[in-house]
């Protein structure tokens, strides 16, 4: 059989584009199969390192979805691993049915031939299944059941983790595994994200244009305007914490992915605004009637377990990260 493959699905996305770029540029000859819907790889932003790999090497393989699903239960495929990044991301997303068939019914059929095949798996899970952190932002295993998402994109990943578990308890596991609660990821390739991109990607483009951006009254007791805090993450931090389970085989389980520091939305004004070299100057907006009940007001990653795990990488602080992300951004 020929050399087995390195898989990422939602490869046409922000997180999967930006984890194949590294995975190939660190290994060149190693094949690759990236997936998704294949207009994505000739029309997103994200994905135009793919067209230079695609003309220059052979290695690197294209799939839509369902063709591959189809040659993954059919063990028509040499596959290593696969990073399984591929979902419907949006967080307001209404269709609870398609959610459970491309977030849940799909991860399922993969961590099914996983355990078939023997085929190492990591896939991404989200920060948006702890709802309004009413249990904290504790990866323990013990405490996901009582995760309450209060939104149907963090109900599907909440329905996929809780499947894991049921899993483990059965020892129905790939032979090497792991599921990241992503927490707020920011960085280039995000731009066909439209309104669900990052809030600084929002800011990069309201300051450059406007000189001005905008950001949500508070419309809770506690919280001053602004003083909403959320966990963001650099999307190249987010990669090393997968590649390097990959790579060290780390201890199998669910873990955060976040920075492990909440700052304000006030902090991340003026880190975009920084980068930039402007002042930060803010318009107040409400908070659009139909996210409020939905909306997090804190998120913040413990990290003790993926410390535990050994994983020893460290994380971008925000002024940094924002520097980075808008030096690449201008550039494009």
């Amino acid at each position: 059989m020929s050399e087995e493959f390195t898989v990422i699905t939602g490869a046409g996305g922000f997180i999967g584009a930006r984890l194949a770029t590294k995975v190939y540029t660190e290994n060149p000859s190693s094949p690759l199969l990236l997936v998704d819907n294949l207009e994505y790889f000739s029309t997103r932003q994200c994905c135009e390192p793919f067209q230079q790999f695609k003309n220059q090497f052979k290695n690197v393989k294209y799939l839509s979805p369902a063709d591959f699903i189809n040659q993954l239960k059919r063990g028509q495929l040499a596959i290593k691993e696969i990073f399984h990044m591929g979902a419907c991301s949006r967080t307001d997303e209404t269709r609870k049915n398609f959610l459970l068939e491309n977030n849940v019914r799909y991860s399922q059929q993969i961590w099914a031939a996983c355990c078939e095949q023997k085929i190492n798996l990591y896939y991404a899970s989200s920060a948006a299944t702890y709802g309004g952190g009413e249990h904290g932002y504790d990866d323990d295993h013990a405490v996901i059941p009582k995760l309450k998402a209060l939104n149907l994109y963090g109900w599907s990943k909440q329905e996929f983790d809780l499947f894991v578990l049921e899993e483990i308890k059965k020892e129905q596991t790939p032979p090497h595994w792991a599921g990241f609660k992503f927490f707020n990821v920011y960085g280039p390739g995000e731009a066909h994200k439209t309104n669900q991109a990052s809030v600084l990607m929002h800011a990069f483009k309201q300051l450059t244009e406007h000189g001005r951006m905008k950001l949500f009254r508070s419309h809770k007791d506690g919280f001053l305007d602004g003083e909403q805090k959320r966990d963001f993450v650099f999307v190249d931090d987010l990669c090393n914490v997968l590649l390097s389970f990959s790579d060290q085989k780390l201890k199998n389980g669910i873990y955060n992915v976040g920075s492990g520091k909440a700052e304000t939305f006030l902090s991340l004004a003026h880190a975009a605004a920084q980068a930039i070299g402007i002042e930060a100057k803010i318009d107040w907006v409400d908070t659009p009637e139909n996210l409020r009940e939905h909306y997090q007001y804190f998120t913040e990653a413990k990290l003790d377990r993926l410390r535990d795990a050994g994983y020893r990488g460290e994380f971008t602080s925000l002024e940094e990260g924002a520097k980075r992300f808008y030096k690449e951004w201008k550039a494009q």
